[in-house]
């Protein structure tokens, strides 16, 4: 349908001139657009043009092309670098332009007769600009520029007229040192992107950024200074900066959501962290100085942790705090120097958040049948899953169902080989609600971004072997240099053991692992070293909540 419109469309546009392609509004064909440009043939009914410069061979354009357009409101350029094509520069660019996307523009920086009143896109991505203007320009009605991958690019324009800029994304720009004060005095700006500024060396300002939500300076590694004040940031990526101690900007992000710390140098995360109190997401992962975690606000769904150095993990001290919480992924990859303490406390968290979260999933699940399909479930299956990964060579003492002797009492099914029988106790079968699955995870010395587990019931009394499920879970890491313990809740999982447990009340488990292959590399077994599963019941989480903190810990 949307094909047969725009051909609808651009027939209408080719009877304004079936001719002359210059005295049509919209030109898109790069027959008509080469004939115009290259014979300087633009008149004033051109409105919207729309090319790949790539298609033309040995295109020059007069330093005039634009000149006799002067109702020309959008242009969109894309193609290779062509340092020939404007062999004399560029005299204008029409007044009442709307939208200029130029990728790859050849020039050092806009023409000097340039006027951006009427101007509200710019993207100038991949362009070899140095400096865009020169003075203050009227931009009252510029909302969005991308200037992505200039890497020529020296300094920013005063923008202190663009009073609508909404959006500056100068990503990758490698020669950029510093940000042009007027930037911090923009009351509408929301989104600020400075990843990959090698050269920026300073971020600082008194001024107070009020509309401003998303802040990246990531990989900005020559950084050392970093000051803003702002209370409105939902996120905040610091990653790969030189700054080994975060800002006082604790006290006033109460909306923030998503903290990104990855790669710095921060050896302290401080207490005040609590005061995020919206706080979603924190990626810490490859902080090779942090010794410690401080105790994390209630609203974290999402830890990201793996730092050789780390020792120390706090929690909340009471059960009735943690219960509060709200993980759902949390992972501590190569954290091998976390002291016993901290093991401890990461496995008991482990068990209140991940029962929690199963048991609540699985109430919406209990009055239907178990109708939801998870059409989508293979590329969006962490949006179901929660997660629990931490160092350890066996699967948790909790695990009720095992075969191993050496262990408490939470998983009953576990063991270190592939399969394991499994008999389900009539007073689970008459509650029964769903099953959590742990398995643990040995050394992987490749790349790895996704590990695929089937699991497959088989019927011992004779009906042979079952339909099995997959749990997909990312990796995404070059390796894991030990083993790991991997706690998960997967609805699909529970719903296709609970269904299987509700006809046969004895069958065998048997897994299998293996890497998902990507375009780089293919499939390839992966060595678990044991695996368990539990039932999950009404009086699971309730018992659960009748504990103390140190009925654990004693």
């Amino acid at each position: 349908m949307h094909d047969i419109l725009q051909e609808m469309g651009r027939e209408v546009v080719r009877q304004e001139s079936s001719e002359d392609p210059s005295k049509r509004s919209r030109l898109w064909d790069p027959d008509d657009i080469c004939y115009v440009l290259k014979n300087d043939k633009g008149t004033d009914a051109i409105r919207s043009i729309r090319v790949d410069l790539s298609s033309f061979r040995k295109l020059k354009l007069s330093p005039h092309v634009f000149a006799k357009m002067t109702n020309l409101r959008y242009l969109d350029f894309i193609g290779k670098y062509d340092l020939e094509l404007l062999p004399q520069g560029l005299q204008s660019f029409p007044t009442d332009l709307r939208y200029i996307c130029w990728i790859h523009y050849p020039l050092k920086s806009f023409p000097k007769k340039f006027s951006g009143k009427n101007l509200v896109i710019l993207d100038f991505s991949h362009s070899r600009v140095e400096n865009l203007w020169c003075g203050v320009q009227d931009l009252v009605n510029l909302k969005e520029v991308r200037l992505t991958s200039s890497r020529f690019l020296k300094e920013l324009p005063d923008f202190s007229k663009a009073t609508n800029l909404k959006v500056l994304n100068i990503t990758d720009c490698l020669s950029l040192e510093s940000v042009h004060p007027s930037i911090f005095s923009l009351e509408k700006l929301v989104q600020l992107d400075l990843s990959h500024c090698f050269s920026l060396t300073t971020f600082t300002s008194n001024s107070h950024l009020s509309s401003l939500l998303y802040l990246n300076l990531g990989s900005c590694i020559s950084l050392r200074t970093f000051s803003v004040t702002t209370n409105n940031l939902i996120k905040l990526d610091l990653t790969d900066i030189g700054i080994n101690e975060l800002p006082s900007l604790f006290r006033c992000q109460s909306k923030l959501e998503i903290l990104v710390l990855r790669k710095s140098e921060i050896e302290i995360i401080p207490s005040s962290i609590q005061n995020l109190t919206r706080l979603r997401k924190l990626d810490i992962r490859y902080c090779l100085k942090l010794l410690a975690l401080p105790v994390l606000p209630l609203s974290v769904e999402t830890l990201l942790v793996e730092c050789i150095s780390l020792k120390t993990v706090l929690f909340p001290s009471t059960i009735s705090e943690q219960f509060k919480e709200n993980k759902k992924r949390i992972e501590f990859w190569n954290c091998f120097n976390l002291d016993e303490h901290s093991l401890v406390n990461i496995g008991f968290n482990m068990k209140i958040n991940l029962i929690k979260f199963a048991y609540q999933h699985l109430l919406t699940l209990e009055h239907d049948d178990y109708v939801d399909s998870y059409a989508d479930y293979e590329y969006n299956h962490s949006s179901y899953q929660a997660l629990y990964v931490y160092p350890g060579s066996s699967v948790p003492e909790w695990l009720e169902y095992k075969t191993e002797s050496n262990v408490r009492e939470w998983l009953e099914y576990k063991t270190t080989e592939d399969d394991m029988i499994v008999n389900i106790s009539p007073l689970h079968l008459s509650s029964l609600l769903g099953f959590v699955f742990c398995f643990v995870l040995a050394k992987v010395s490749n790349y790895c971004y996704k590990i695929v587990l089937n699991i497959t019931a088989i019927d011992v009394e004779g009906d042979g072997e079952k339909d099995g499920v997959d749990i997909y879970m990312d990796v995404d890491r070059v390796c894991n240099n030990s083993d790991h313990v991997c706690m998960i809740y997967d609805p699909p999982f529970s719903q296709y053991l609970t269904r299987i447990a509700k006809n046969h009340t004895r069958f065998k488990i048997k897994v299998a692992a293996r890497t998902k292959p990507n375009f780089q590399r293919g499939s390839s077994k992966v060595e678990l070293k044991g695996f368990g599963i539990s039932p999950i019941n009404h009086s699971t989480y309730h018992n659960l909540k009748k504990w103390k903190l140190f009925d654990y810990c004693r």
